[in-house]
């Protein structure tokens, strides 16, 4: 694998959010998430996971849960997973978008808190910013590279 590019939302606020569309096909449980956290920064920041419907093509508006998860990671350039089958998160049809919440500002530098990895590839950018902490001010521009956050979900249809 490329070496990712460390991702953080520079000079953003606590609450910004990078995430990642996620269509749904079927009714269907979200069993699991998994972001790629690098080494660049301080990896065991705490961080939330948000989850978001789309309803138009101007990004995600409607809130559909948000999860206080504590970072496990204890170093970076890993996989961290997290589980959701406990939390039974059922997803009608659709269109979604799965995010990493910063919960501290990762300064203007990105060390002050975990940076999500980035892939760079010509694939059509699936990836949404949002630096003002609400739930507002989506954006697909993912700055001077094109690919996409590393962000996986995984479904089970019910």
């Amino acid at each position: 694998m490329t070496r990712p590019v460390p991702f953080s939302p520079q000079n953003g606020v606590p609450g910004s959010m990078t995430g990642i569309e996620l269509p749904v096909d079927s009714l269907s449980i979200l069993k699991e998430v998994k972001f790629y956290i690098t080494d660049h920064g301080t990896p065991a920041t705490p961080y939330s996971l948000a989850i978001y419907r789309f309803s138009s093509e101007a990004g995600p508006e409607t809130p559909i849960r948000n999860l206080e998860i504590t970072c496990t990671a204890t170093e970076g350039n890993k996989w961290i997973s997290h589980s959701l089958e406990s939390d039974r998160i059922t997803l009608e049809p659709g269109n979604y978008l799965v995010a990493m919440k910063w919960k501290a500002s990762p300064g203007e530098d990105g060390l002050t808190a975990q940076t999500i990895g980035f892939k760079e590839s010509d694939d059509e950018p699936v990836s949404w910013m949002n630096w003002n902490g609400r739930d507002d001010g989506w954006s697909k521009d993912t700055g001077p590279y094109r690919g996409n956050f590393m962000i996986e979900a995984a479904l089970e249809k019910v």
